[in-house]
């Protein structure tokens, strides 16, 4: 409770030390290390994948990948659902081969472990995805 507050015997509180007089009370070190600047997250570099060949496939893997690598909490599994989706779509179009389609999934797994999650939750999540059919 605070002033103005009524107590129950019908009494109002008071301040035993103005706010304006209190000094500030240090802030608490976890908050300190949420302030400070954090280091850049160090890029996520996608490897050439065995894609036929194709420009436009290679392109759309690695949009697909850096979209992944670069995603924030709250959004991960289901980008990373969406992404291994789109490689299971890929290899069922022809577009990338079985084995490439197995190379992407790999770089997959580790641009959604750089954007924070664990690899079970990663392991679940594309499974998932390659279950679904089309």
């Amino acid at each position: 409770m605070a002033p103005p507050s009524i107590h129950i015997s019908g009494k109002a509180y008071s301040w035993l030390e103005s706010p304006e007089d209190a000094p500030l009370a240090p802030a608490p070190t976890w908050l300190i290390d949420k302030l400070k600047p954090q280091p850049p997250a160090q890029p996520f570099a996608v490897s050439n994948s065995r894609t036929n060949n194709s420009a436009n496939a290679e392109a759309r893997v690695t949009a697909i990948l850096l979209k992944v690598a670069g995603t924030a909490a709250g959004e991960r599994n289901q980008l990373t659902f969406w992404a291994a989706s789109r490689v299971r779509d890929l290899v069922h179009e022809g577009v990338i081969d079985h084995c490439a389609g197995m190379d992407v999934l790999t770089q997959l797994r580790q641009a959604a472990a750089h954007a924070g999650l664990a690899p079970l939750e990663i392991n679940s999540t594309i499974t998932s995805a390659l279950r679904k059919t089309s």
